[in-house]
């Protein structure tokens, strides 16, 4: 049997590893989560009755692109975010 290289299991051990998923939330930087869930809190109040989650989305990714922040990749991390308890 071949003896393997340092490389080989290095590589082998870094394919095995399990990261965790992040949200998109969890990516963002503290000042735009203090941001975000203050359209969360909006959302939750009520006061966003009316937005489609489609349009919440939208500004979502706008103010994210417009900032160079993580942005959400698709409107179904938004509704389930949205809807989502708080941690």
């Amino acid at each position: 049997m071949p003896k393997k290289s340092a490389l080989q299991s290095v590589v082998q051990a870094v394919g095995t590893i399990q990261r965790p998923k992040r949200s998109w939330f969890s990516r963002l930087p503290t000042e735009a989560q203090v941001e975000m869930s203050e359209v969360k809190r909006e959302w939750l109040s009520g006061a966003l009755q009316g937005a489609p989650i489609v349009t919440v989305y939208r500004g979502i990714v706008a103010r994210c692109t417009e900032v160079g922040w993580h942005a959400p990749e698709a409107e179904q991390t938004i509704s389930r975010w949205l809807r989502s308890p708080d941690k």
